[in-house]
């Protein structure tokens, strides 16, 4: 999927407008240039850290279009409290467990 595609797919993912998304960036990104890299097959663009910022997501993800699971995790940590931080922590390691004697 071309950059534009992904821009796309992840402002409407969010329920956001072109104009809503560059309101996001501050308005370093008019909402005519984000149409613009919409329809454009591109891979890099001059606010695609802008972009990416303000999606909430990473530039590798925006990029790829695919959602990065450490940087999601990371995202789902830190918004629990922490008796569920550390609930998690517990099963992530019971998982890793498992996993490992799975192999053997």
């Amino acid at each position: 999927m071309a950059l534009g595609k992904n821009i796309r797919a992840f402002r409407t993912a969010r329920g956001l407008s072109q104009e809503a998304l560059s309101r996001l960036t501050g308005g370093v990104v008019s909402q005519g240039a984000i149409s613009a890299l919409e329809k454009r097959d591109s891979s890099a663009s001059e606010f695609t850290q802008q972009i990416a910022d303000a999606l909430g997501v990473s530039m590798r993800e925006l990029i790829t279009g695919k959602q990065d699971s450490v940087n999601e995790l990371t995202k789902i940590y830190n918004s629990l409290d922490d008796d569920m931080q550390k609930l998690m922590l517990e099963q992530m390691r019971a998982f890793v467990k498992l996993n490992k004697r799975g192999r053997d």
